[in-house]
């Protein structure tokens, strides 16, 4: 929340309150919510009272969802097409890589 010269960051809830003299400070080097406790009291008011007003949907898991990590069976790696595209690399006699071929006699 911006109030003149004053920046405050502060979370959700109300907890972590960063205040920043933007004047003094345009590089937000030197966190005063420690020395200025009135002005945090101020703007964390006024910014928790509009989150209030605004109510915001805060956002929920999409359970079809790709991102969502899955149990994977260790059968089903075997036909997986990155570990085929490994594979095709090191019987291709890459360095570093291991080849029937090119370590057999």
């Amino acid at each position: 929340m911006r109030d003149g010269n004053w920046k405050l960051l502060i979370n959700a809830n109300g907890s972590g309150a960063e205040l920043y003299d933007l004047a003094a400070d345009p590089n937000e080097a030197k966190n005063l919510a420690g020395e200025k406790s009135a002005v945090v009291q101020r703007l964390s008011q006024a910014a928790l009272a509009w989150r209030n007003e605004v109510a915001p949907i805060m956002p929920t898991p999409n359970p079809h969802s790709y991102l969502i990590p899955r149990r994977v069976r260790p059968e089903s790696l075997a036909f997986s097409p990155f570990i085929a595209h490994t594979t095709a690399h090191r019987t291709a006699g890459f360095p570093g890589c291991s080849s029937p071929a090119r370590d057999s006699p």
